[in-house]
């Protein structure tokens, strides 16, 4: 049962219908399959502009989070301090440093 969800078309689940695309396009229908049949509810979370939008950050504060709960859509956070990710190549193996 689950693989036949997990290959059928995700439009018939509502919430696959009313999230945003995941960053890995297989991710979204196999997590709505999966809570469909177990008939568990789905709520999920992400960044404004997703992946990219914080890798390419340039002296702008980190994106806020949307995600959903029973009463809708929240939106919070994005009001930090000015900050950057692009200072590629990496030149340090420790996370401290790089980050």
């Amino acid at each position: 049962r689950i693989w036949r969800l997990m290959t059928a078309s995700s439009s018939r689940s509502p919430v696959a219908r009313t999230a945003p695309p995941a960053s890995l396009p297989s991710t979204s229908p196999d997590v709505s399959a999966l809570a469909q049949d177990f008939g568990l509810p789905l709520y999920r979370s992400w960044r404004e502009g997703g992946f990219e939008r914080e890798m390419l950050r340039n002296a702008a504060p980190t994106a806020p989070v949307l995600f959903e709960s029973p009463e809708g859509l929240i939106r919070v956070g994005g009001e930090g301090p000015n900050g950057t990710r692009l200072r590629f190549p990496q030149v340090s193996a420790s996370l401290t440093t790089r980050w």
